[in-house]
């Protein structure tokens, strides 16, 4: 009882660290041998295991697509665009209580978006997805939620991509204060 959920644990770390550096045959290979067991714990009624076993299917399908070669030539990156819409609001604290003019929001330093092509995940027509991102005072994401999914695989890049924003922090009388932001993505054909 204990051994076999630690080995599975273990089995996705390894794969997960294979996939942070971009070996991906090794990653399929280790994500491969521990979902059975995953899964199987999973069915036992280990609620811990449940949220290892998305995460594992998940990074299975992304470091198979990386393996295998797309099975029809992807059209060229132009045919489409993504783009954010935003809404800022400060996070709650004594520093934002009472908002007044002097208060600025946070202003996008980096925030590269994933790219998306149109019938890639299966809807040809376009999407839409929204994450709220909390930036502490330095202007870096301290965290991201999903607030309106369009596609499980383009959400999950997503919020990858998230974590790496930097912003310039929002500003209350000239010093900088904690924020959350809505960023809405806006996926269509051109």
């Amino acid at each position: 009882d204990r051994l076999v959920p630690a080995l599975a644990r273990r089995l996705y770390d390894e794969g997960r660290a294979a996939f942070d550096r971009g070996a991906y045959v090794a990653a399929v290979e280790r994500f491969t041998r521990a979902l059975p067991a995953i899964e199987a714990l999973a069915m036992d009624g280990q609620r811990e295991m449940e949220d290892l076993r998305v995460l594992t299917s998940g990074f299975l399908s992304l470091a198979r697509d990386r393996v295998a070669p797309p099975a029809t030539p992807r059209p060229p990156r132009l045919a489409s665009r993504a783009w954010p819409v935003e809404t800022v609001t400060l996070a709650p604290g004594p520093a934002n209580a009472d908002l007044d003019p002097q208060t600025t929001p946070p202003v996008a330093i980096e925030q590269d978006l994933p790219s998306w092509v149109p019938d890639q995940y299966g809807v040809g027509a376009g999407m839409n997805s929204a994450i709220d991102v909390r930036i502490d005072e330095t202007g870096r994401v301290v965290d991201v939620t999903l607030v309106t999914s369009a596609h499980p695989r383009y959400d999950f890049e997503l919020m990858r991509a998230a974590r790496n924003w930097r912003y310039e922090p929002a500003r209350r009388a000239g010093l900088p204060v904690a924020s959350q932001k809505r960023v809405e993505v806006v996926l269509r054909a051109r």
